[in-house]
């Protein structure tokens, strides 16, 4: 049947060779290239969705050659899901380099990339996003007791007062001639002699003035101002202190805000600063930078202890700079995952624990077919030193698998008797949407849908949502509560504040029916979630801004081919090893993690990420891919880099919203009729000078060329000329 289902499709007879390859597929043992052939089939016949679903079910079941892979690309592409397609394209082009079909479907993904690009460039206005409007100055769970503390400690260590002592008499008043012994004579001669540069007499006659007139809050001000000048903090913030709380104005809240940021208080700093922004209706951006600094240290500097390295809020955000010097390939931080999702499409070839991510890869998924035409004695040694790990299921729903029970415990408290069908009957659909690869049968109409369009795992969002409330709830049953209180959830969603989301994408109407599939899940659960529209689209774009693909770090392959080097050698030993030269199932894992969502973005970066151990589970690691001086930013990239200049910039708006001014994107150029330097444009039909070295930049002349050269150019084209040599000498 097969010999006549391709015979239709070369008629282009497309729904006949459908027929036949559903004949096909309902075979107890299935060829999953016909799940190839009738993607193409529905490809042809423009049904894209159908061409989706059956390519993912040949990548699933195991179709991973590059035609597959060419497929997967062309149908993605369809979907104008540039990045997925994008992804498939990158793994055919492992297999087969020089593959035609891919360089030409990549370069009409470009095309499309650049042609967007270039329609919004004219409409959209490169501008630096202002971070101050993308974060909030909520107030965190137990802000109340330390707000407290801070008080006790300025009151008993700082003798700062907040009442008026209506007794204390200045004695310098007994000299005063009796011209002076006027509160508003006094003040307008401090005023001169502050204007004259005669501080410390300006600062005598305030303090003449407030003893004559305690009350008046203006000779308060104008003390505090001067003493705030001379860094005289704590004379400053008492004057302060003393303003009654309805009489203070934006100025006020702030100066005391900025003292008290120096005096290493930082609930009393936030507090003063969120006054001093409120009250200037958000206009104050001093103020809320500055408030934004305090929350920055007090949010990261615990994460950063052991790394040399901490979190500073800069005009970009939230950034990570070397507190000293490291050296190339030496550690720069560590990072445990927050929430994990596996990627559907690696979840039969190479499962993981759902909890944490440490590989469960069994022979079964390494050998595959190849284990039952083994010869005995290598199959005795794997199963002799294959290592033996706990592949343990949720005994409720067996939807879940982790490698220890005390994973499997983690994970029900900590999200999964939210989502666990046993207790949420609702989840059962979300699993089928996990394991379909998105896609899975509508209870609505029984039809097939698609459900899931994202490019990470559908299980992300809805285990942040799960975490949440199974921490409101826990918090809630500790206190004997019947429902957790707005102080529960607070605390339940404060670990998430810490993750950016910023993006135009209109998640719910990209993926309507999922947004429908977890509403029905939260709502069905015993403690009610109202999951509203702003909510899922807040997460979604949390999770697009900010999560990091990893693996785990080792897997049963790794320790099996350890296990052989220690045993005797003999030929069947070398025959195992000659098998296990081919690479295992990959395993790819995506999570927030709250260190790595503070590195930017550098097209030049001096940071790679790496699958690391941490705390003895999956984790990544942040290496210097080169040597980075104390008080250097440290960078990671988002993209392929390798791309040129305007492409780069095309695909860093298209993903993360942002036009990339980086060094690099600065010195190389995005057009021969655009000069690089002055941006100057070339008569039309005519083109620039290239620089000879790296022919990534353009200039309209030898002065703009040279003015380039020291300003920057110099470094983008010695390294791009030295990734040139490298290129062409592993190529010989």
């Amino acid at each position: 049947m097969e010999e006549h289902a391709e015979q239709d499709m070369k008629e282009k007879k497309y729904e006949e060779a459908i027929e036949k390859y559903d004949s096909l597929l309902t075979n107890p043992i299935v060829n999953p290239k016909n799940y190839v052939q009738r993607a193409k089939c529905q490809y042809y016949l423009r049904n894209y969705l159908a061409a989706q679903f059956d390519i993912r079910e040949a990548l699933t079941k195991g179709s991973k050659d590059t035609n597959t892979y060419v497929w997967a690309g062309k149908i993605a592409t369809k979907h104008a899901k540039y990045e997925e397609a994008l992804a498939y394209y990158k793994e055919g082009l492992k297999l087969d380099p020089g593959n035609k079909d891919i360089i030409a479907d990549l370069k009409h993904i470009q095309k499309e990339i650049l042609d967007s690009y270039e329609s919004q460039e004219a409409d959209i206005k490169e501008e630096e996003i202002n971070p101050i409007k993308f974060c909030n100055q909520d107030i965190y769970p137990g802000d109340d007791v330390l707000l407290k503390n801070e008080k006790e400690i300025l009151e008993v260590n700082y003798k700062i007062v907040s009442e008026i002592n209506e007794n204390e008499v200045d004695p310098r008043l007994a000299y005063l001639p009796p011209q002076l012994k006027n509160s508003a004579n006094l003040a307008i001669q401090g005023q001169k002699r502050r204007l004259q540069g005669k501080v410390e007499e300006a600062l005598h006659y305030y303090e003449m003035a407030i003893a004559l007139d305690m009350h008046n809050h203006n000779f308060r001000l104008m003390k505090a101002r001067l003493c705030f000048e001379l860094e005289k903090d704590l004379d400053a913030l008492q004057q302060l202190w003393l303003i009654p709380k309805t009489l203070r104005n934006h100025e006020i809240w702030k100066m005391g805000g900025l003292i008290l940021q120096k005096m290493e208080l930082p609930v009393l700093a936030e507090f003063w600063l969120r006054k001093a922004t409120q009250i200037s209706k958000n206009e104050d951006l001093e103020s809320a930078f500055a408030f934004q600094q305090i929350r920055v240290r007090r949010l990261y500097d615990p994460l950063c202890a052991e790394f040399p390295v901490k979190v500073a809020f800069s005009q970009y955000g939230k950034i990570i700079v070397a507190t000293e010097d490291i050296e190339e390939n030496g550690v720069i931080f560590k990072d445990s995952p927050l929430v994990i999702g596996q990627a559907t499409d690696t979840i039969s070839a190479h499962p993981t624990c759902d909890n944490c991510g440490y590989s469960l890869m069994e022979p079964q998924h390494y050998f595959g077919d190849k284990f039952d035409t083994m010869s005995d004695n290598l199959k005795d040694l794997v199963d002799n030193h294959w290592p033996k790990r706990a592949n343990i299921s949720c005994e409720h729903c067996f939807r879940e698998k982790y490698c220890s029970k005390a994973c499997k415990q983690e994970a029900f408290e900590g999200y999964h008797r939210v989502l666990c069908p046993s207790n949420n009957s609702a989840a059962s659909l979300l699993y089928d949407v996990r394991d379909g690869d998105g896609m899975a049968t509508n209870p609505d109409n029984r039809m097939t849908e698609e459900f899931w369009g994202g490019h990470f795992s559908p299980m992300i969002i809805p285990r942040i949502f799960a975490s949440i409330i199974s921490h409101a709830q826990k918090l809630m049953e500790e206190e004997n509560l019947t429902e957790p209180t707005r102080l529960h959830w607070a605390i339940a969603m404060a670990p998430y504040r810490r993750f950016v989301a910023f993006g135009s994408s209109k998640a719910v109407q990209k993926n309507p029916l999922f947004y429908s599939l977890i509403q029905n899940v939260f709502s069905n659960y015993k403690i009610k979630f109202e999951l509203k529209q702003t909510d899922f689209e807040g997460r979604y774009n949390q999770a697009t801004c900010n999560l990091q693909a990893f693996s785990p770090y080792t897997s049963p392959y790794q320790t099996f081919l350890a296990n052989l080097q220690d045993i005797e050698m003999d030929i069947h030993v070398m025959q195992m090893i000659q098998i296990l030269k081919e690479k295992p199932p990959h395993a790819s894992l995506a999570s927030l993690f709250p260190l790595h969502a503070c590195t930017n973005h550098s097209c030049d970066n001096n940071a790679d990420i790496l699958d690391g151990e941490v705390l003895g589970r999956p984790g990544i690691w942040v290496m210097a891919n080169r040597k980075i001086r104390k008080g250097e930013e440290i960078n990671i990239t988002y993209i392929d880099t390798s791309m040129q200049q305007k492409l780069r910039r095309a695909w860093l708006y298209r993903s993360f919203h942002f036009w990339c001014n980086c060094h690099r994107c600065q010195y190389e150029g995005s057009d021969a009729n655009i000069c690089t330097n002055c941006k100057k444009k070339a008569p039309e039909g005519k083109n620039f000078s290239t620089c000879g070295r790296c022919k990534k930049a353009w200039y309209c002349t030898t002065q703009c060329q040279k003015f380039a050269w020291k300003k920057g150019h110099r470094s983008i084209c010695e390294k791009a000329e030295i990734t040139q040599k490298t290129s062409k000498t592993e190529k010989k």
